[in-house]
């Protein structure tokens, strides 16, 4: 008998000790996430957003919510009904010219920081005051230029959704934002992104990511790393520091091949005058998406604009000594402006106008601007600012003034 409150009093202690521990935990996390939140790769931060999609990979989720914390930038990432990253789309009412916006991570904008920093949310203020002062034709005073970039998208896939959302989305222009630093890689298949337990990452990744982490004390770190800032704090500050006293110093690991780097790698043979098969299947499915695009315009009534997104080793000299040195290129064998005249002469082949932000950006840099994040190729909030400015005039030009609906009302 006398055993039984013995039991009773030692599952109540141990009752206590578990909630004083979850409670003591709780308290941690949330002290860490006011006053030290941790840094977090956005494939992790973001995870949930994307979902598996059979025809295009993957898509955004509708009604995602979270806050991102990335080396440089805060943003609230949120997606509407559609899984755009953008407001309820209402009525496309007579007097509001609309624009879809298409395009990868540069348009989706999460690293511009709050989203009325992003390039397309700043197209579209710079428009809405240019169409209030100077009606477009048909007499549109207000333009709606609406968000469906995807982070990691090419242009095969971003045509695939014009084709998806744009029966439903019914844009009188549509704006297509062609990276010149891997979306031809993109397109070849080569650096094709997928979703595996909701974290994205390259195709060729997916396997050895599952293999990794089929044992359950792994998915258990992998979901503490997705979750808890207290884990990363302590395991930045406890556990690393520990290990290097038992292990010593690091052992160098073995020099990776070029082709290991392989957004980096695919950029230097888009530079190179022989082109490499996987370039050319880049070169010929991008051939193959604007000829879709183009076709989808016209039988939609809607004008097209591509625009052409430099990199930072195309506009910036030190970026692009840097890059070469890191890897050991040679200048010379290397043609940063090839990429930029092999997609004008495709979209003038198709018949979409394009327009070239490195002009503008090398003024800029050359100014003394600092435009991009550091160690990053996507730009700040002030490069995303400088690129809505450069780019409305084309807007304004291919999209606004001569669309279908424009021209109508001209006439």
């Amino acid at each position: 008998m006398p055993r039984f409150p013995s039991l009773r009093v030692f599952a109540a202690n141990t009752s206590l000790v578990m909630v004083s521990a979850a409670v003591a935990l709780g308290i941690g996390e949330g002290v860490v996430r006011r006053v030290a939140p941790r840094h977090r790769p956005l494939s992790v931060a973001l995870r949930g957003l994307y979902v598996p999609d059979s025809a295009l990979g993957y898509v955004t989720t509708s009604r995602f919510q979270r806050r991102v914390r990335g080396r440089g930038f805060i943003s609230d990432v949120r997606t509407n009904a559609l899984g755009l990253r953008d407001d309820a789309l209402g009525p496309h009412t007579p007097d509001t010219l609309r624009i879809l916006g298409l395009g990868d991570s540069f348009v989706f904008g999460i690293h511009a920081g709050p989203r009325e920093r992003c390039f397309i949310e700043q197209l579209e203020a710079g428009l809405d005051r240019d169409l209030a002062l100077h009606p477009s034709p048909s007499g549109a005073r207000a333009a709606q230029v609406v968000n469906a970039g995807v982070d990691g998208y090419g242009t095969v896939q971003e045509i695939g959704r014009l084709e998806r959302l744009g029966p439903e989305v019914a844009p009188d222009g549509v704006l297509l934002a062609f990276y010149l630093g891997n979306d031809f890689t993109d397109n070849s298949g080569a650096t094709r992104m997928t979703v595996v337990d909701g974290y994205q990452m390259l195709e060729a990744s997916a396997a050895p990511f599952r293999a990794h982490f089929r044992p359950l004390h792994r998915r258990f770190r992998l979901w503490l790393h997705a979750h808890s800032e207290l884990y990363l704090l302590l395991k930045e500050r406890l556990l690393h520091p520990v290990r290097a006293r038992v292990e010593g110093e690091p052992q160098m690991a073995e020099p990776k091949s070029f082709d290991y780097y392989v957004y980096d790698a695919g950029y230097a043979h888009a530079l190179q005058s022989t082109p490499t098969p996987a370039v050319e299947a880049g070169i010929a499915a991008t051939r193959a998406a604007l000829a879709r695009m183009r076709r989808w315009c016209d039988g939609h009534g809607a004008s097209a604009l591509i625009v052409a997104l430099p990199t930072e080793q195309q506009v910036n000299p030190a970026a692009r000594a840097a890059w070469i040195a890191r890897f050991g290129l040679h200048e010379a064998d290397l043609d940063f402006e090839r990429p930029a005249r092999v997609l004008a002469e495709l979209a003038q082949n198709a018949g979409i106008p394009c327009f070239d932000l490195a002009a503008a950006f090398r003024e800029r840099i050359a100014a003394g601007d600092t435009l991009f994040l550091p160690g990053d190729n996507h730009w700040n909030a002030t490069g995303h600012a400088l690129a809505a400015r450069a780019v409305q005039d084309a807007v304004r030009r291919e999209l606004v003034d001569r669309s279908p609906a424009a021209l109508i009302g001209s006439r």
